[in-house]
């Protein structure tokens, strides 16, 4: 990759960065990149800002030109949130989720909702069909049009040839 590539590779990483803060802090993008100085809009630009910082190798001058600052500004941002993130466990929380689902990994889950969510969706489709002859229809036609599929709802639904 020749290094305007790279550069361009990761001005569109900062994008995507700063989608990611503007969603966890519930900020418009346009606000995130404003001048406007409300406690929400400002936390959500400087986590952007440094999460661009330790993702990229963009010096101030072009993580400023990305997020409309000089870079002067960009340089205390980072101060400022190395100072923060000592003391405030939630917006180091926040600043790692954000981390988090930049790098793919999954959120936390609780193996007890997801077992909970799973008998409910059996239930429901059990009852729908024991109880409604136009799903049990519809999914006779799905079964007997698709072999794959009739074996793989089969599976799934845990049911026989018999049932149909």
């Amino acid at each position: 990759m020749t290094p305007r590539e790279s550069l361009k590779a990761a001005r569109a990483y900062v994008r995507i960065i700063q989608i990611e803060a503007s969603k966890e802090f519930c900020v418009e993008l346009t606000d995130l990149l404003s001048s406007r100085r409300e406690q929400t809009k400002v936390d959500a630009r400087m986590a952007a800002i440094w999460i661009a910082s330790k993702k990229t190798n963009l010096n101030s001058s072009e993580l400023g030109r990305l997020f409309n600052k000089d870079h002067t500004t960009i340089l205390n941002s980072l101060k400022v949130i190395g100072q923060r993130l000592k003391w405030d466990d939630d917006y180091s929380a926040r600043l790692d989720a954000i981390t988090d689902r930049l790098d793919g990994k999954p959120k936390h889950v609780n193996n007890n909702m997801v077992e909970v969510l799973a008998d409910l969706a059996i239930a429901s489709m059990e009852t729908l069909l024991l109880g409604n002859p136009s799903f049990k229809a519809g999914l006779i036609s799905v079964l007997t049009n698709d072999p794959g599929r009739r074996y793989q709802l089969l599976n799934v639904f845990n049911l026989s040839e018999e049932t149909f």
